[in-house]
């Protein structure tokens, strides 16, 4: 019978290279580590210095003789300082945020300080509209976001289509603002003057500025659309003089009439 084998502890001896290898990655990995802690704790100290010194410079700068809006009209101006009565240097970033939410209209407002004018300067950028949602005799605007907004008309004073009857979702605006955005960079005869939903068969009913009136349909196939659309219309207008009602709703079966129309426009 054979007697068993009593149980030793086997130790394995690494070559040279393999304990090199194995104590720089020891030593790499307690660098790192030394590394991170210096620089969190460097950085926790910067910091506090920086707003230290931010607080002293603040204190010992005067502050601004003027204080300017650029980027808006006059009438828009004159509210806007209105609402900065104060100058202190310490309420720059408070007085933008009022600015911000006292006009919604606005994309965004700058501030910057000239030291040599020692003016106080807020660059103001009003929100793109691109069109005029009107729904029970009350208008909004509508911008490229699909978002609606109130503003003073007279900030907008160049000519955008205008949405009749408007009842729609959000999903629906955002939709109708994405149309609006691709057809204003195509050829059409001329511009939209306005929109109509009239139901989810029929889409939309569209009025552009020279009396042409379209049964456009839904929102899809824009640039083929209106690629179609030029050409049957120069080929009408050879043979009919004044305005014309266009029905594309049936496009997608390759169909467009076209006919003289003598109704009023949107």
């Amino acid at each position: 019978m054979k007697r068993p084998v009593p149980h030793r502890n086997l130790k394995v001896a690494l070559r040279p290279q393999e304990r090199k290898a194995r104590k720089r990655k020891i030593l790499s990995t307690l660098m790192v580590f030394a590394l991170g802690t210096a620089l969190a704790l460097s950085w926790s100290r910067l910091k506090e210095s920086g707003s230290f010194i931010e607080a002293s410079i603040s204190r010992d700068i005067p502050a601004p003789k003027t204080v300017a809006v650029k980027g808006a009209p006059e009438s828009l101006k004159t509210e806007i300082l209105s609402l900065l009565d104060s100058q202190n240097i310490h309420s720059w970033k408070n007085k933008s945020s009022d600015v911000r939410r006292r006009f919604p209209f606005l994309e965004s407002v700058h501030l910057r300080r000239d030291f040599f004018s020692q003016t106080l300067v807020y660059h103001v950028v009003l929100r793109q509209a691109i069109a005029v949602v009107i729904e029970d005799k009350d208008s909004s605007f509508l911008d490229d976001q699909g978002k609606l907004f109130k503003a003073p008309q007279e900030l907008y004073q160049d000519p955008i289509p205008k949405i009749l009857d408007a009842k729609m979702e959000p999903k629906a605006l955002r939709r109708v603002a994405a149309f609006l955005k691709k057809i204003s960079s195509l050829p059409l005869p001329s511009p939209i003057k306005s929109l109509r939903y009239q139901s989810p068969v029929n889409g939309w009913l569209l009025s552009l500025s020279d009396g042409t009136r379209i049964d456009w349909g839904n929102l899809k196939w824009t640039d083929d659309k209106v690629k179609r659309l030029n050409a049957v219309m120069a080929d009408a207008k050879t043979y009919v003089k004044g305005n014309f009602f266009v029905d594309m709703r049936s496009f997608s079966n390759g169909k467009i009439f076209v006919k003289p129309d003598m109704a009023k426009t949107l």
